[in-house]
């Protein structure tokens, strides 16, 4: 079959691929919305820069400079989520709450914001303190360096915006709908060894046509009938 045939055999079936186009756009973005939970994140800030003196000195500054990675490196450690773990009394295990938080650096400053995402905005805003209040601590004891403040508190769980995401849901699912109905409509093509044309024929019989009788549709002998009568 050649190229032409399969785009108007494609295009003949343009509504088909209208339906599946729209239905995999609303079945694949309508599944995604249903099982995927809604997640919430919540951030709290520790200050890396203490001294018992109430001012900071440019030592105090360049020790918390260097020691930065170090500070971070804690976030990864199991000592850290098994303390917050005990101290949050939870239904979580140690690995489900070291993918639940990350630690980072604010460029050009002495800050890291500590960012917890989780199902519940409660749970969310409760571990952001808590990992704040226990990093604190945990650092001060385990680094033997100064205990850095709590720079800011947890703010009210936000919810994380999908709406993106699920729109890309949505093209995702019409693009699969257009190409699907294409390869079915061409493989139903290709595999159809019906005659459709006088084309068809000469492929079929290596022969050339010598005309083409139109069929006629043979009318309901009833019918017939009652034509006869009113014309006669």
């Amino acid at each position: 079959m050649k190229f032409t045939d399969l785009l108007s055999r494609i295009f003949d079936k343009i509504v088909v691929i209208i339906v599946s186009v729209v239905l995999g756009a609303v079945l694949l973005g309508n599944i995604v919305e249903t099982n995927v939970a809604a997640t919430y994140y919540s951030v709290a800030k520790l200050y890396l820069v203490s001294s018992d003196e109430g001012m900071f000195s440019m030592t105090d500054l360049q020790a918390a400079e260097y020691l930065k990675n170090d500070y971070l490196a804690v976030f990864q450690t199991r000592g850290l989520h098994q303390k917050v773990a005990d101290e949050i009394e939870l239904d979580y295990t140690i690995e489900q709450l070291s993918d639940m938080v990350s630690a980072n650096s604010i460029d050009e400053t002495h800050l890291i914001s500590i960012t917890v995402r989780a199902e519940s905005p409660e749970h969310a805003e409760l571990l952001a303190d808590t990992y704040a209040e226990v990093a604190s601590d945990f650092i001060f004891e385990k680094l033997n360096a100064p205990k850095p403040i709590i720079f800011e508190n947890a703010v009210p769980a936000v919810r994380i915006d999908t709406l993106g995401s699920q729109n890309n849901n949505y093209i995702l699912g019409a693009v699969a709908g257009f190409f699907i109905s294409c390869i079915f409509i061409i493989m139903f093509s290709v595999f159809d060894n019906r005659v459709w044309t006088p084309e068809d024929v000469q492929e079929t019989i290596h022969a050339e046509t010598i005309g083409i009788v139109m069929a006629q549709k043979k009318a309901h002998p009833v019918r017939r009938q009652k034509k006869l009568i009113k014309f006669s």
